[in-house]
Formats: C-alpha cells, structure tokens, sequence
C-alpha cells in the first residue's frame, strides 16, 4: 500500500500507542516492559496498528494486536500479522496468543496464518502457531 510501513515503535511514541491501545480495547488492562516488541503500521504518517510481542524461553507471545476501527477491512491486520509471523520465522521461534472466543473476525485471521487452539481459557482460546522454518 502506498504511505504505509510497518516499522518498531520508537521510545517516544510510547504514551500515543497506549492511546492507541486504549480505543481499540477500552476494558484491557496492558504493561509495556522496555524488553518488548512493538510493531506498529503507519498509513500517512499516522500509527493506525500495532502488533505487541514479549520474547519468553519457549517462544514469542502476542500480547496484543489491534487496528483503529477506521482502518479495519482494509487487509492492514493482515499485512501486520503476515510481517509479526515472518519475524517469528526468522528467529525460528513459536507464536502464542489469546483470541477471545466470540472474536469470529481474529480467530479466522489467525487461522488462516497456522495458528492452531491449543485450549480454552474462560472467555478465550489459546492459540499457537508453530515455527516451520
């Protein structure tokens, strides 16, 4: 897509991803540790997704990931996800998630990039998506 990148979150744009954070999941409790990942997409200068990882000893956790509500059916999730999936590849590492279960939209998208539901946890799945590099 033209003016769009996907790039990691600079320090000093850490206050506006929390906003960005906030209206995409106004209910969400989130940490940001200074040894996580953010990737985040920008269309026309302006932050409109983001993808949060944390590294752990038996793979990558995707935290959260979300697109502004103006953005949505415009395959941007799809772009950001294929780009997060790639990264994880990269460093031969699994992927690991929490989908809440009536998210029909996200569970379908992340089905369709290999994630797999290892178990039910109260209102949510999790899923994994194993390293096949």
């Amino acid at each position: 897509m033209a003016g769009c990148s996907i790039r990691s979150l600079r320090k000093d744009e850490k206050e506006s991803i929390k906003t960005l954070i906030a209206s995409i999941f106004p209910s969400a409790i989130f940490s940001i540790k200074d040894s996580d990942e953010i990737f985040v997409y920008e269309k026309d200068s302006r932050i409109v997704a983001f993808a949060h990882l944390r590294r752990y000893p038996r793979g990558t956790v995707l935290l959260g990931f979300g697109v502004a509500e103006n953005f949505r059916a415009q395959g941007i999730g799809t772009e950001l996800l294929s780009f997060v999936v790639k990264h994880a590849e990269e460093r031969h590492e699994p992927l690991y998630l929490k989908v809440k279960k009536e998210n029909r939209v996200a569970l379908s998208l992340y089905k369709s990039f290999g994630f797999k539901i290892l178990r039910s946890k109260g209102d949510r799945f999790v899923m994994k998506r194993a390293c096949f590099s």
